[in-house]
């Protein structure tokens, strides 16, 4: 019993808020476009229902919910979708969220902005294609595995995945496999662009998200992307386009210009005078306007080029001994506002919570780069739909879209299992009202009672179900 509710469940997949939002977002239209598509077999989006599925089921791994469900046989060709080189996934990633930007509001661009951050993204075994180890900063441990360098696009309301890059470390474990792809294909693509310094992956982001006309004010990330390619960058190409960044700084060694002597950030927040007090917030601030200095151009400190001004803002939070410094290219904000600007940072933590609670962050085990490129996007992908659901109604969580969401699957395919077993009950009730002798349902209708009680005793079905729903359990344990 238990066996046929689940195949209903799965053929029910064709109807809900699902296939609304893959109409809503032009899903079809979207993968013809960047060449996701099927000549023979299940087609993509079938597959891909299915895979929404096994994450609102949230198994340990996408294998274990196929087999839970008793539909094992989409195995291969799930997999065949996921290690398909050829599928251009990082452009389908992008078209889904342009479509999320066009069907928001974005009328105050002032308010968009790009935020960059990475997450550990742990792998063990040495037949991981790539497997590297790096150092958890955060955690303060090393781990085996890649680096998820994100790119989220946040327009004060909302925060969606518009690209990422499973960074591949310098130190690659011991005997681990290397993969190998034909030159050309998305993956080989992705396999070379993974092996970039952090600040350069940044940059190629920047840059892509220009190109495909993604609206944006601000880009925001931390100290770690800060060097000199990466200014140079900002101040070459985003500032004549009216960008500014906004970053954090680190207290370290690194040489200022300003009146024409050379200070590090120590010395700076002394010269920067008194604080100033926020009684709104109760926070601290003060700021100074430097020039920024380009290290690579020589040794010597006074013979470093300019590269441009920076604010730096200093702040002190209420009960914190230890003050902050940020960046900000805009030498016209206040330091207010840079803070304001900066805190939408957070907004990335967030969506890194939500895909690793959520959707299933690692409930990929494949060993294959490609398919682990492939299963992150799709559930980026679901994850920016399910954004614009969730601010349209708006949900106070994300856990509670999901939880309605499984809600309405699990009562629509009850209702249609519920009138199949009373359609099949039915027949069977007319066919042995017929063999009783029953020729007319005037007939039967007169003996209705009694001919009903008959049927349901032959039938025995309570024991039934029990029976069948006892195999099933015993076949899973």
């Amino acid at each position: 019993m238990l066996k046929e509710y689940k195949q209903v469940k799965v053929s029910s997949l064709n109807s809900g808020l699902i296939v609304d939002l893959f109409k809503l977002f032009k899903f079809n239209s979207i993968l013809r476009q960047v060449g996701i598509v099927k000549q023979k077999g299940h087609s993509i989006i079938e597959l891909l229902l299915l895979f929404m599925f096994m994450i609102l089921e949230n198994k340990k791994s996408l294998y274990c919910g196929l087999k839970f469900n008793n539909i094992a046989k989409f195995k291969t060709p799930i997999n065949d979708m996921l290690n398909n080189s050829k599928y251009n996934w990082r452009n389908l990633l992008y078209k889904v969220s342009l479509r999320f930007i066009k069907l928001s509001d974005t009328s105050n661009e002032k308010e968009n902005c790009l935020i960059f951050d990475d997450t550990s993204k742990e792998k063990t075994g040495k037949k991981t294609e790539n497997i590297s180890c790096f150092h958890d900063h955060s955690l303060a441990k090393y781990f085996k595995g890649f680096q998820n360098v994100t790119d989220v696009w946040s327009n004060g309301v909302s925060a969606i995945v518009i690209d990422f890059e499973m960074k591949i470390g310098n130190k690659k474990v011991k005997k681990s496999k290397r993969p190998k792809y034909h030159k050309g294909t998305h993956t080989e693509q992705r396999n070379r662009f993974a092996k970039d310094k952090k600040p350069q992956i940044v940059i190629k982001m920047v840059n892509r998200s220009i190109q495909r006309k993604i609206p944006f004010k601000y880009v925001l990330w931390d100290s770690w992307f800060n060097n000199n390619t990466s200014y140079k960058f900002v101040f070459d190409k985003l500032v004549p386009l009216g960008k500014t960044l906004i970053s954090m700084l680190k207290n370290g060694n690194q040489k200022y210009k300003y009146n024409n002597q050379y200070y590090d950030l120590k010395e700076l927040y002394k010269i920067a005078g008194k604080w100033i007090f926020d009684k709104n917030s109760g926070i601290k601030h003060k700021s100074i306007i430097v020039e920024l200095l380009d290290t690579s151009s020589s040794k010597k400190i006074n013979e470093r080029t300019v590269i441009d001004q920076i604010k730096i803002c200093f702040f002190k939070y209420p009960d914190v001994k230890r003050w902050k410094a940020i960046l900000s290219t805009d030498t016209q904000l206040s330091e207010i506002e840079v803070l304001k600007v900066y805190m939408r940072r957070w907004s990335i933590e967030c969506v890194f919570k939500e895909i690793k609670q959520y959707f299933g962050y690692n409930q990929s085990k494949s060993s294959k780069y490609s398919a682990m490129i492939a299963d992150l996007t799709i559930r980026y992908v679901f994850y920016n739909m399910l954004c614009y659901k969730k601010q349209q109604k708006p949900y106070p969580s994300m856990e509670q879209l999901l939880i309605e969401l499984y809600e309405e699957l699990e009562e629509a395919s009850l209702i249609i299992f519920v009138n199949a077993i009373f359609t099949q009950k039915v027949k069977d009730f007319i066919d042995y009202s017929i063999a009783y002798g029953y020729t007319s349902l005037t007939e039967l209708r007169k003996d209705i009672d009694i001919v009903l009680r008959k049927f349901f005793e032959s039938e025995v079905i309570i024991d039934k179900i029990t029976e069948a729903d006892n195999q099933y359990y015993d076949r899973i344990a």
